[in-house]
């Protein structure tokens, strides 16, 4: 399955467009700069699917709600099986935007598998910006 990971992540990184000489790199870290945001990957094993960890920002205590809440009413409109979800990492007050998605063997897959990547930078850069403007604005999903 190991295998079969680093060559999803090699397919992630030419639809990416990461230049060729980047792409090693890329597989050692599991990580890659998508839209100035890290995106850090990571399988389990055990489900065979592939886990997308971006850092959002830390929201004050009176965003936080709304920014999950929002990013809650965005899963609705994901296509099973994947997911997306936050979380807050409690010592630095940091929230995440945890994704999920299942392991591609196919070109086709990889392009779909790409399609939710690009849509979880989207939501992150929109939860950034939540996190900044104080959610004065409601986030356009």
């Amino acid at each position: 399955m190991t295998r079969d990971y680093m060559a999803m992540l090699r397919r992630l990184c030419v639809l990416a467009g990461v230049p060729d000489a980047e792409h090693e790199p890329v597989l050692r870290q599991e990580a890659m700069m998508i839209a100035e945001l890290p995106v850090l990957f990571q399988l389990d094993e055990a489900s065979g699917f592939v886990k997308l960890h971006i850092d959002v920002g830390m929201p004050t205590p009176a965003t936080l709600p709304a920014l999950c809440q929002s990013l809650l009413e965005a899963q609705f409109n994901l296509p099973p099986p994947f997911a997306m979800l936050s979380a807050l990492h409690a010592p630095s007050g940091h929230m995440a935007l945890i994704a999920c998605m299942p392991l591609c063997r196919e070109d086709e897959d990889c392009e779909t598998s790409f399609e939710f990547l690009q849509a979880c930078v989207q939501a992150a850069l929109l939860l950034r910006e939540g996190i900044e403007t104080g959610c004065r604005n409601e986030l356009a999903w």
